[in-house]
């Protein structure tokens, strides 16, 4: 009997002592990379490669306008977002950083009014956000945080090139300890949606 409640006080003590090392603050780190993949639509960026081609109303006066007879419209039908993120941990609830976007857009191209495609092409966005971030909860194994970030978006076989962006992240939630899973939901000019993805601290 002795046995029996001396083990059943001995696994009482070693849970309590488990959960509250969970909730011990996590272990300081200076430096904080991850990478992410998008799961939703890029905000700005379809719209950006499609600069210089025809959209909108192609006829007027019961006639098509002169330009569509000899312009190039534009049908986007791929879009892919991937992001790398690293971040200097200077203070307890605060870290700074910044967040490097590659997106790449597919269009189909046709030609006057024509409905069949006459060329394929792909387009490249990267997107340089200087980001601050705030941490609402630390333990052990998990965090959640937020963040802002604005900055640049260049555009490549487009004609418009430059771009002010901006993203906000209201929540981000890592599990793990120095390499960790990732899921945040994040909002702004360049993604809509969410991101998932791995990191590691140092």
């Amino acid at each position: 009997m002795r046995n029996r409640l001396f083990l059943i006080l001995a696994a009482m003590l070693m849970t309590i002592s488990a959960e509250s090392s969970a909730f011990n603050p996590i272990k300081p780190f200076k430096v904080n990379a991850s990478l992410h993949v998008g799961a939703g639509a890029l905000s700005n960026a379809a719209d950006r490669v499609s600069d210089g081609y025809l959209r909108g109303f192609f006829y007027s006066d019961g006639g098509p306008k002169v330009e569509v007879l000899y312009g190039e419209r534009i049908y986007v039908n791929e879009e892919l977002a991937l992001s790398a993120r690293i971040e200097s941990h200077p203070f307890n609830r605060f870290s700074f950083g910044a967040d490097i976007w590659w997106s790449r857009i597919g269009a189909d191209i046709y030609q006057g009014l024509s409905n069949e495609i006459s060329d394929a092409r792909s387009f490249n966005v990267i997107h340089i956000l200087p980001e601050a971030r705030f941490y609402y909860f630390q333990s052990r194994f998990t965090t959640l945080s937020g963040a802002v970030a604005a900055g640049v978006g260049i555009v490549t076989g487009s004609n418009a090139t430059c771009s002010f962006d901006y993203q906000i992240t209201p929540i981000t939630y890592t599990i793990g300890k120095k390499v960790y899973g990732l899921a945040e939901l994040s909002l702004g000019s360049v993604f809509m949606g969410l991101n998932f993805g791995f990191g590691c601290r140092f």
